[in-house]
């Protein structure tokens, strides 16, 4: 069987997978992302995660889905919304002299798009539109089976389109991306519990401190 590599990097997770050409996963490992450590960590990571999915295997290719703007025919990141050090990085070229085989990059959600168009809900439709809510916001559009490319840095990049607000200059206008991503949520619900310290929310929200505080002092 022709063995090849997925990898994906969030703002939240990176996950490395090893599978066929029909989207069957053989073997998936997946990692956390501390934004502060870095992008050096984060690449550390996906090595240890090639590694283990392999199994000292090789796979025939590679294929990167980046969470944020990339420059998919130079394999290059254009940068990270959510961690230092990735700007204008040639994370196909770096890759490719690790792995030692091709290496295609681009952007998280192109390929959750391509995924879903051709092997999940979208299959037989076209075009397929699609978006997706995490860390930050993203989407992608598939035509004529193949991903849509426009002007980069980010084609369907809906998670930064502007939220009117009436009475107020474009400029000021929030991107949707800060108002509803996973992390925009999460703050908001901080927020509320701050402001109702004896509601339910500000009981789960401290249950949720206490259990992994008490995770951090359980031996393994």
């Amino acid at each position: 069987m022709a063995l090849f590599l997925g990898i994906e990097i969030g703002g939240t997770k990176v996950q490395v997978a090893a599978g066929d050409d029909q989207g069957r996963i053989e073997t998936l490992w997946r990692g956390a992302v501390t934004p502060r450590d870095g992008a050096s960590a984060l690449r550390r990571q996906v090595l240890l995660g090639a590694r283990v999915a392999l199994r000292k295997r090789k796979a025939v290719a590679a294929g990167v889905g980046f969470g944020g703007p990339v420059s998919w025919e130079r394999g290059c990141v254009r940068l990270s919304h959510h961690v230092e050090g990735w700007k204008d990085f040639p994370l196909a070229a770096w890759l490719r002299r690790r792995l030692g085989t091709p290496v295609f990059l681009e952007n998280d959600a192109n390929v959750a798009a391509l995924a879903e168009a051709r092997l999940g809900a979208g299959k037989g439709s076209d075009p397929v539109f699609y978006m997706t809510a995490g860390s930050g916001i993203g989407g992608g559009l598939i035509a004529r089976g193949e991903i849509y490319h426009g002007a980069e840095p980010g084609e369907m990049e809906v998670g930064h389109t502007r939220v009117p607000r009436p009475g107020r200059p474009v400029s000021e206008w929030p991107i949707l991306e800060a108002l509803a991503s996973g992390w925009a949520t999460d703050r908001a619900m901080r927020a509320a519990a701050r402001r109702s310290p004896r509601s339910s929310l500000a009981r789960l929200l401290a249950r949720e401190r206490g259990a992994a505080a008490a995770s951090l002092l359980r031996p393994v």
